[in-house]
């Protein structure tokens, strides 16, 4: 099985994500790893990069197990479609600017093995379990 990571941490990268970035979801390379934090990425986290809205019979599953995009200026909802990411044990979005925590992901959330939400700006309620599991706190 090979094993594939992206790591473009402190690579001074500026301006949003591209929604076509990365499709997660493809199945060669199998890409286990995306590593962007400490850089100067503004704007939303696209939907699209979890895979389409619909997901096709035999649409080939999320692989990631790390996503790490802390240390950035993101903006927004984490995305729903994120938890399509079942085999993910790692998901790092402190430190950015982000406001919203969809109570649809609190499960999913609240699941992960390392998770941290801290030092962003999260609108209240936070959703049950993920305070204690991310370190979401409100404003």
């Amino acid at each position: 099985m090979l094993f594939t990571s992206v790591r473009l941490l402190d690579a001074q990268l500026s301006g949003g994500i591209p929604a076509n970035m990365v499709n997660f979801t493809f199945n060669w390379p199998t890409l286990r790893v995306l590593n962007i934090n400490n850089n100067q990425l503004t704007g939303t986290i696209p939907e699209a990069m979890f895979g389409p809205a619909t997901l096709p019979p035999f649409y080939p599953a999320l692989n990631l197990q790390t996503f790490n995009a802390e240390y950035n200026q993101l903006t927004g909802a984490i995305p729903t479609r994120v938890s399509r990411g079942s085999v993910m044990s790692t998901f790092m979005l402190g430190f950015n600017q982000m406001t919203s925590i969809p109570e649809s992901l609190a499960s999913w959330l609240d699941g992960r093995k390392y998770c941290d939400l801290e030092g962003n700006k999260w609108a209240c309620p936070i959703p049950a379990g993920v305070s204690e599991n991310c370190k979401a706190y409100c404003n």
